[in-house]
């Protein structure tokens, strides 16, 4: 079996030409998505259209993070006390592994994808970190 959203992912994996394809239109409808769901597959989305085949689009790094920015409540990052603490009993918990679609693994991907968005040469789009 494979998700609708598996199968968007399958077909830009390292699929450079499509990636530079994506508009910004849905890069903010992925990151809407996974500001409601907290669903770590939309992220794997956005990642993978960052970093296509280890080198960076940053015209679609500028968009994921501008579209991040916009949409605050899709940054999941455990910033606060209370929320390290919860963090702590998530990864303490093992949420990672028990609970694959959870907040922690959510979390995880976020980091992935931001580190996705700082990646490469003089890249403009790390300012926006």
């Amino acid at each position: 079996d494979i998700s609708p959203t598996g199968l968007i992912n399958a077909v830009f994996k390292d699929n450079r030409a499509a990636c530079a394809q994506v508009d910004g239109a849905t890069v903010r409808q992925f990151v809407k998505l996974a500001a409601t769901e907290h669903a770590p597959r939309f992220l794997r989305f956005l990642r993978g259209i960052t970093l296509p085949c280890g080198t960076p689009i940053r015209r679609n790094q500028v968009l994921v993070l501008q579209s991040l920015v916009d949409k605050e409540s899709a940054l999941v990052l455990f910033n606060s006390a209370a929320e390290q603490e919860e963090r702590a009993k998530l990864i303490e918990a093992k949420d990672h592994v028990v609970n694959p679609r959870g907040k922690l693994v959510y979390h995880i991907e976020l980091l992935a994808l931001l580190i996705h968005c700082a990646t490469g040469d003089d890249n403009g789009a790390a300012e926006l970190i």
